[in-house]
Order: structure tokens, then C-alpha cells, then sequence
């Protein structure tokens, strides 16, 4: 995204990954690499979504891990509370700020032409 100049000057940035959510907070557009301020387990974050499908992470097509990380984003930016929020995983969300920040906001999703 730096080489394209399409990196957001954002105060936070996230890279959703199967296993990973890699956030970093206030990293600006500086080209240098930068370690994630925050890494926290995607499969204890997106679980419930999976409960009801009998599938794991591992298994989905990436169609599917889309929807379901922009529904458990839905889910933050409606409420401010990841689903499980007691889990100690979770409250690595909450330590990061990002439900916070992103509490009544919106997806803006890319459409390809």
C-alpha cells in the first residue's frame, strides 16, 4: 500500500488475517516497517461467527472471511462491544482503543469495475 501511496494517515490501521489481527495505532505514512502495536487471535475473535457454520477459519473461502470479519466489525461500530467481551483475547480489542474509535462509524467497502 506505501509503494502505491495508498496507506491512510488513520489512528488506527488493521491487516485481518485467519489467525491474526495485526492493528497499529497512530503509524501514520511512514514507509518504514513498523511492528503492530497490537496482534490478537482472529479465531477467539470470530468464533461465534463460525458456531452455527460447523467450519473453522481454515476452511472458508476468503469470500466468506470477508463477511465475516466486516460482520464482526458491523457488530463493533453498532455497539462498541465485541461479541465475548469477558473473553482476557477481546479485551486486547479493548486495550487498543480501536472499538472506541470506531463506535458508530461505517464500512466503506472498494467495488472493482
Amino acid at each position: 500500500m506505501l509503494s502505491h501511496g495508498n496507506m491512510p494517515d488513520a489512528k488506527y490501521f488493521m491487516i485481518a488475517m485467519p489467525d491474526r489481527f495485526y492493528i497499529w495505532e497512530n503509524a501514520g505514512t511512514d514507509p518504514e516497517p513498523a511492528a503492530p502495536t497490537f496482534e490478537i487471535d482472529a479465531k477467539q475473535v470470530l468464533k461465534p461467527y463460525l458456531n452455527d457454520s460447523g467450519l473453522s477459519l481454515e476452511e472458508i473461502s476468503p469470500q466468506s472471511f470477508e463477511f465475516i470479519v466486516t460482520s464482526w466489525l458491523n457488530s463493533v461500530l453498532q455497539t462498541g462491544e465485541p461479541l465475548n467481551h469477558e473473553n482476557k483475547v477481546i479485551n486486547g480489542i479493548y486495550k487498543s482503543g480501536l472499538p472506541a474509535a470506531i463506535t458508530g462509524g461505517y464500512i466503506r467497502h472498494e467495488v472493482a469495475l
